[in-house]
């Protein structure tokens, strides 16, 4: 089973996380709502960014997980910046999530 972070795909620098949605779907079990900039050189990790504002495709990413079928859990990660920083970019991406058509709201 598979615990998708599409941030991790993009600051690795190893893909697409819509076109890795497409081929993990059935695996996915899990979902990290992250962020990211691709390295600027290889052997170097990316940029964590907030949530809308990197290559990770949150938006195609959400379309991509409702095309398979994904019901599970999305679980917002947020690493980088100070605490005041990090409560912001949380609950910007908590919004971003929230006004994704591809998401249902749960009760």
């Amino acid at each position: 089973m598979v615990n998708f972070d599409p941030a991790n795909l993009v600051g690795s620098g190893h893909g697409d996380p819509v076109e890795a949605v497409g081929i993990l779907g059935a695996y996915i079990r899990g979902v990290h709502i992250k962020d990211a900039l691709p390295p600027v050189s290889e052997g170097v990790w990316g940029e964590e960014v907030p949530v809308g504002s990197g290559r990770a495709d949150i938006p195609g990413v959400l379309a991509a997980l409702a095309a398979v079928g994904y019901t599970g859990p999305l679980c917002v990660e947020c690493e980088g910046g100070t605490r005041d920083q990090r409560v912001s970019d949380v609950a910007a991406a908590v919004a971003f999530v929230r006004g994704s058509p591809h998401v249902r709201a749960r009760s």
